[in-house]
């Protein structure tokens, strides 16, 4: 289970476009995600440790929080709990295809990336970027078919870890061009604290990636990122040489790239 103190508090931002002033709801979407996720959690995890009274037991078992539970609750408050906490992960699971769906289709709306012509559709009717999202659900149904169990929990630890370096990327680019880069009225600021906040982010991103990297069960993970890794530079190589245009320009904004595409880049979903 990722916790969103960790990956998943930026889902706001990946829906954006369709957020009403997205430059004060989704910053504080995200920040009231963070500090929720921690106390929650925190609270959560302190009352699991009370609880438990075999710790020899419950460090041995396969799923240590179900134990606790039936150790103090008994099999049927267990089974309510577990049922709850399954719908829950249907609940992420929903937002992941979401936020999944509008990165491939804010990105094939722009050209810039694979099929980009099929997947920027937006349906009329249902105004949603259909065939993106068949993509992204296609692929989960995909993946949890071919990889045996141990190999998902794998490639869950490398979707974690594979965020990290994005969050840390996008920091230490912000930290460049912040001076550079427009205020909106009205739009949430830290304010004086916006220097010390990123820094301090910066500080705890790379501590995650510690903590996440050094475990020696970590090695395939990590290996599946470095692979990802290569696959994407490989990629924005392949369109720095072949359509550089689409790279260093907005193509809703571009009447030469725009045209790459027949009728154009569709409007946003929702707005």
């Amino acid at each position: 289970m990722r916790p969103a103190t960790l990956v998943g508090f930026d889902a706001a931002a990946n829906l954006a476009e369709e957020a009403k002033n997205p430059f004060r709801s989704v910053p504080r979407a995200i920040v009231g995600s963070v500090v929720s996720a921690a106390v929650v959690g925190l609270l959560f995890v302190i009352a699991l440790t009370v609880a438990i009274t075999d710790i020899k037991g419950t460090s041995q078992s396969g799923s240590p929080v179900a134990a606790i539970l039936r150790g103090q609750f008994g099999p049927a408050v267990e089974k309510i709990l577990l049922i709850a906490i399954t719908f829950s992960f249907f609940a992420a699971g929903m937002v992941t295809m979401a936020t999944g769906a509008r990165l491939v289709y804010a990105m094939a709306r722009d050209a810039r990336f694979p099929a980009h012509r099929l997947l920027r559709r937006v349906d009329p009717r249902t105004q949603t970027p259909i065939p993106a999202t068949i993509l992204i659900f296609a692929g989960g149904v995909a993946l949890m078919v071919a990889l045996p169990g141990s190999a998902l929990l794998e490639l869950i630890t490398a979707s974690t870890i594979l965020p990290v370096l994005i969050y840390a990327a996008t920091v230490v680019l912000y930290l460049g061009v912040r001076r550079r880069l427009d205020h909106r009225e009205g739009a949430f600021s830290l304010g004086r604290f916006e220097l010390p906040v990123a820094i301090a982010a910066l500080a705890w991103l790379v501590a995650a990636l510690f903590v996440l990297v050094t475990p020696g069960s970590a090695q395939t993970p990590v290996l599946i990122v470095l692979g990802l890794l290569v696959l994407g530079g490989l990629f924005f190589l392949g369109m720095l040489t072949v359509n550089r245009r689409v790279l260093e320009a907005d193509p809703r904004a571009d009447p030469a790239v725009a045209a790459a595409s027949p009728g154009g880049p569709p409007a946003p979903p929702g707005l």
